[in-house]
């Protein structure tokens, strides 16, 4: 399973928790499950930063990354309910080596729906095209011997 925000059941509770220990709150999402309600309800809980991720302009591309027909304009869709709620929206380009050609244009839709936009390095599970969890390669021994704190 995708590590997608919304897909929690109890994402709700844990935004009140820790508004509830005054942590300011932002959210990382692909914003599919973002929807008017959602949006009233994040604004009221004083959710105030948004990061949607967009891996291409073209529909088809970031559609095939995302194994979801309709994908980028149901996110595009969420962008205007966010910013009509008053919410910072930013726009994060995962880099991949199927959307390294049009990475400019996810930069130019942001400039053009007036959010911030970045360049997401990051690698995460689930954003590198498998399907399946990913397995521990190394354990904590492996790293503390590598930084030569192992006796």
């Amino acid at each position: 399973m995708a590590a997608e925000i919304f897909l929690r059941p109890d994402l709700f509770e844990l935004i009140a928790y820790g508004r509830g220990l005054n942590f300011d709150v932002s959210l990382k999402t692909n914003a599919l499950l973002i929807d008017e309600s959602r949006t009233r309800k994040l604004r009221e809980m004083g959710i105030r930063k948004i990061q949607i991720s967009i891996y291409s302009a073209d529909a088809a591309i970031h559609d095939a990354i995302t194994k979801v027909p309709g994908s980028l304009e149901r996110s595009l869709r969420a962008v205007q309910f966010l910013l009509a709620e008053g919410l910072q929206v930013k726009l994060a380009c995962p880099l991949m080596k199927q959307n390294l050609a049009g990475f400019r244009e996810v930069q130019a839709l942001a400039e053009k729906l007036g959010v911030p936009y970045m360049l997401d390095l990051t690698i995460t599970p689930m954003m590198d095209g498998g399907e399946g969890v990913l397995a521990l390669r190394s354990s904590p021994r492996t790293f503390a011997g590598a930084a030569g704190s192992e006796s």
